[in-house]
């Protein structure tokens, strides 16, 4: 029973450690290909085994180099979440984490550390359970990536044609005339009036520029 329970622990520390590198990719389909996947998880996969092993040795308690594993997995990946909190917070509060997201990062992994120690002997019976909560987040990733993965399959397989297509004189067009048309879009772009708020100047200029020449 204590190999299992062992087994546990290790399992929840790889899982915690990659969930995020899985996370990530999984709410960025579209942008990325499933090759750039492997690096990055074959890496973040490496260091949390080579830290759970050095944990294991400094400690010699597995439980608390699992706990420290998964936390340091979740605690390396959060940096970038911090400095994005004002995307879902707004004015001071936003303002002074974005200021200080270094200090209070390394904050956070401090006080995480000396919870997990303080709280060592409870880390036995919370395995199984830290194990599941860990393997259902993998999981949901995982299926995630999967289902898109498989969906992108299917739309760049080509789809049989059942029709018969006719071609004949009257209906080919001369497409030599028609205009090139472009789509320019610059994303992030503030209007003139947020523009002049943001950075105390006019963007105004080159807009009317550009509705002059046509642009929209």
């Amino acid at each position: 029973m204590d190999d299992k329970l062992k087994r546990l622990a290790v399992s929840y520390a790889i899982l915690f450690s990659v969930y995020p590198v899985l996370f990530l990719y999984s709410h960025n389909n579209g942008y990325l290909s499933i090759n750039e996947l492997f690096l990055p998880l074959a890496i973040t996969l490496l260091g949390a085994t080579i830290l759970l092993g050095l944990l294991r040795l400094i400690s010699r308690n597995s439980n608390i180099a699992a706990a420290l594993t998964a936390f340091g997995g979740l605690w390396f990946f959060s940096y970038g979440h911090l400095m994005n909190v004002d995307t879902i917070m707004q004015d001071s509060p936003a303002e002074f984490i974005v200021n200080h997201a270094l200090w209070l990062w390394l904050l956070v992994f401090v006080l995480g550390t000396l919870v997990i120690i303080r709280l060592r002997h409870r880390l036995l019976g919370a395995r199984p359970a830290l194990f599941i909560i860990a393997l259902v987040l993998v999981g949901i990733a995982a299926l995630r990536i999967a289902g898109f993965e498989w969906q992108r399959v299917r739309t760049a397989s080509p789809q049989p044609d059942n029709s018969v297509a006719v071609a004949s004189p009257q209906n080919k067009q001369d497409t030599s005339n028609y205009p090139d048309i472009y789509y320019i879009i610059l994303d992030g772009y503030a209007r003139p009036d947020v523009f002049q708020e943001l950075y105390g100047d006019s963007n105004e200029r080159l807009v009317n520029y550009l509705e002059g020449r046509g642009f929209v």
